[in-house]
């Protein structure tokens, strides 16, 4: 076999991978970690190896690069346990041949002692380095958590407005659901829509449409307590989640929300912009799942929608 066909081992490849991205001082996700692999083991073999492909998710990615990082600890290990038996067999030597009945030919105790003072230093530089390496692997584990924690969180949220997109609102409303029925406490949402959304778009441009969804958010946050979330479902319909709140409280505070769009148009190039709402108010009520709560909320928009726009409906209204 010739040195070209040799496969470099893939706990050295990593180990060196590990240590050039901490001197690199790139950010540790799972894309610079791979690239440093398989630079390093095209260096090694003289061949440009194949990429691997993305894994699906961002968990993914880093459970990968993490069982790279297990497979250095796993190597040190390995090393520090062959340094000991090392040094036990040296030492044992010189125990058997210290009780001999007669030493052997040649044998010397000075010998003896310094061999297992070599393999004492060599063990020190071996825990020395290990140490340093267990330092550098505990540095870029943290970073990982922090890139994924960084991922997981964006994620779930909608770049142009900053608010909690579908996914994060699916994660939001099902722990407050589930908190309110644990607590026997009350809760209620608000199904909102930017009317005519497409004429803003057709007449105005989608960068202005943009800007509309984003003069809504703004002006949501100026009214909702700390407490309240609001989140994109996506397009132009948004979702307001009152954590303790009634239909009657909720459907004020939307209200609000309404009349100051109506008062206050979005300034867009030299032009006023009218943006203008309607939404739909439910409550949370005994025996309610999420998609209950979330359905009656629909229903009620698509009666605020039929009764001429720019309105806010709660369910007491339809009964």
């Amino acid at each position: 076999m010739t040195a070209e066909t040799i496969s470099p081992q893939p706990v050295a490849v990593a180990r060196q991978a590990l240590r050039r991205l901490t001197e690199s001082g790139l950010p540790p996700t799972p894309d610079h970690y791979a690239e440093h692999y398989y630079l390093i083991a095209g260096e090694l073999t003289g061949q440009r190896p194949e990429p691997l492909l993305p894994a699906a998710t961002p968990e993914a990615e880093v459970t990968a690069a993490m069982d790279m990082v297990l497979q250095i600890l796993t190597d040190t290990t390995f090393g520090l346990t062959a340094e000991l038996g090392t040094f036990d067999g040296h030492f044992q030597n010189l125990i058997n041949e210290k009780h001999a009945p007669t030493q052997a030919p040649g044998f010397s105790m000075e010998q003896a002692l310094g061999q297992i003072m070599k393999t004492i230093s060599q063990l020190r530089q071996r825990v020395a380095d290990s140490q340093a390496e267990l330092r550098e692997t505990q540095q870029l584990l943290q970073r990982m958590q922090d890139e994924l924690k960084e991922s997981r969180t964006l994620a779930q949220v909608d770049p142009l407005t900053g608010v909690l997109n579908r996914r994060g609102l699916d994660i939001i409303l099902t722990r407050e659901f589930t908190r309110t029925r644990r607590q026997k406490d009350q809760m209620s949402i608000g199904m909102i829509d930017i009317d005519l959304f497409k004429h803003i778009n057709d007449t105005y441009g989608h960068d202005a449409g943009d800007q509309a969804l984003v003069h809504l958010v703004m002006a949501a946050r100026g009214l909702l307590r700390p407490q309240d979330i609001f989140a994109r479902m996506g397009g132009e319909e948004f979702v307001a989640i009152f954590p303790g709140g009634n239909a009657s409280g909720a459907t004020f505070v939307l209200d609000r929300l309404r009349a100051l769009l109506d008062r206050i148009p979005l300034r867009y190039k030299g032009k006023a912009i009218p943006v203008r709402i309607s939404a739909g108010v439910a409550q949370m009520h005994p025996g309610d799942t999420v998609s209950d709560l979330m359905r009656r909320a629909d229903r009620c928009l698509y009666k605020a929608k039929d009764s001429g726009r720019n309105l806010v409906i709660n369910e007491t209204d339809l009964a």
